[in-house]
């Protein structure tokens, strides 16, 4: 008798191979934003304490056998909070079942890609969402308007000026220096999709050696400028509605205005509670169809108001 979807049985090899594959494609090809950001593992099914320094000074000693003086260091903590997510593939295609373990299977690409782009949604919402702090995570840190680059200079520039530009990534820099964030020291990572990318490098400065330390435009992509690692990430970068004026003289009073982040690498904290976890079973009453279901729990949390910041951009 020929196989059918309700004789098959997925052999246990084909299913660890088929796990096996999924971990290994997301290890090789990551996410967008995971590798800008800090990692952690975490235990049991509530919301845990992110504890981290601030900073600490030296006093001065002025006389011998001086009393020691304690200095009291300053140390944060912020409340990050597990969410579950999962996906649903029905399959009711034989042989597609019968190649579910290998490498370039439609399904595990399809697997793939889902996991890519959720962890990458959760990690953009954490930078602009309200931080959960407090003894019991009751309290709440909004993001400080203060930190927002408008896309208007905040001053009624018109034009392309209320795009992306050079400009507006110096004064977020500078604006974290003024916070006195070290970013000589630090690894900057700014969020923009192919039109800010196009944007910056419709500027003459993109090219000079002066702004992206001698690396040169690879196959006419921008991955580095003005000491920013660029990560170009389309559709999930968050908006606003503003009265905008690309084209001087026309106004779109339901303009759109993207806010592309900048943060430090230790601004952001991605947890992670449970790894992804595959099933794959029989649906009888879907007339056998293979169920294959993917679960995953993660969050992610603000750690430093001053190391974010938000560079607005006209597109519309």
């Amino acid at each position: 008798m020929s196989e059918s979807l309700a004789t098959f049985t997925l052999e246990k090899a084909h299913f660890l191979q088929f796990s096996a594959n999924v971990e290994q494609a997301l290890q090789r090809e990551g996410n967008k934003l995971r590798p800008s950001v800090e990692v952690n593992t975490r235990q049991g099914k509530s919301a845990q304490v992110v504890n981290f320094i601030r900073s600490t000074s030296f006093t001065v000693r002025n006389t011998i056998a001086q009393p020691t003086q304690i200095t009291q260091t300053q140390v944060s903590q912020r409340w990050v909070k597990p969410t579950t997510y999962n996906t649903t593939q029905l399959v009711d295609d034989l042989d597609t079942m019968r190649m579910l373990w290998n490498p370039t299977s439609g399904i595990t690409q399809s697997i793939v890609k889902a996991l890519q782009r959720e962890e990458d949604n959760i990690i953009m919402n954490s930078f602009y969402a309200d931080a959960m702090v407090g003894q019991n995570g009751l309290e709440t840190v909004s993001f400080p308007s203060s930190n927002v680059i408008a896309f208007d200079g905040g001053s009624g520039l018109v034009g392309t000026d209320q795009k992306m530009t050079v400009n507006k990534l110096k004064r977020a820099k500078t604006q974290m220096q003024m916070l006195n964030v070290d970013v000589d020291d630090s690894n900057l990572y700014m969020a923009i999709t192919a039109e800010q990318e196009a944007d910056l490098m419709g500027e003459v400065a993109v090219t000079s050696n002066n702004y992206n330390n001698g690396k040169p435009l690879v196959d006419g992509k921008m991955s580095y400028f003005y000491g920013i690692n660029l990560i170009k990430i389309n559709n999930i970068i968050p908006s606003r509605t503003a009265t905008t004026e690309i084209v001087s003289g026309t106004t779109n009073s339901t303009g759109t205005v993207l806010q592309c982040p900048m943060w430090t690498a230790d601004a952001i904290d991605y947890s992670i509670w449970e790894a992804p976890k595959l099933r794959v079973d029989p649906r009888p009453d879907l007339s056998y169809a293979q169920q294959i279901f993917c679960e995953f729990t993660a969050g992610a949390t603000r750690k430093y108001e001053e190391k974010v910041m938000a560079v607005e951009a006209a597109i519309s």
